[in-house]
């Protein structure tokens, strides 16, 4: 449910223009079977759930803390479009920090951690941000 709000967001919210008139391809990672994009020429981000955690919400039993990482991996072929696609990324996700997909689900939005991921050798060049996700007071 929270891949495919995130893939919504990016979708909706995206600015060709930021990324040098160009559109990743943005999916769930276990919607892709084989990752080339060596074929198809596109940039890909690819987008996965990596925690999900429940903690009390320090008012008792009746509400809870759900926090939820994700990790959003793009790819490309060059240097130069992987810092366009990471920029615009964080501009989104900045944009959005509160109540990210605006139906009071998420609270908040932080990026927590950041690697690039890029090897040289090969010349795929690729940028992974984690994002947690925080619910305050979710009724149990």
């Amino acid at each position: 449910m929270i891949l495919q709000k995130i893939k919504t967001l990016l979708n909706n919210n995206w600015a060709s223009a930021n990324t040098g008139n160009r559109t990743p391809e943005i999916n769930e990672i276990f919607n892709v079977k084989r990752i080339d994009i060596s074929q198809s020429g596109n940039d890909l981000i690819l987008i996965d759930e990596l925690t999900r955690v429940v903690q009390d919400n320090g008012s008792g039993a009746t509400s809870k803390r759900i926090s939820t990482v994700i990790t959003i991996d793009t790819r490309t072929y060059s240097r130069d479009q992987l810092i366009l696609i990471r920029n615009e990324i964080e501009r989104i996700l900045n944009t959005n920090q509160v109540d990210p997909f605006g139906d009071q689900t998420y609270s908040v939005s932080d990026i927590t951690d950041e690697k690039d991921l890029s090897d040289t050798m090969i010349k795929l060049f690729r940028y992974q941000i984690n994002i947690k996700f925080e619910q305050f007071n979710v009724d149990v």
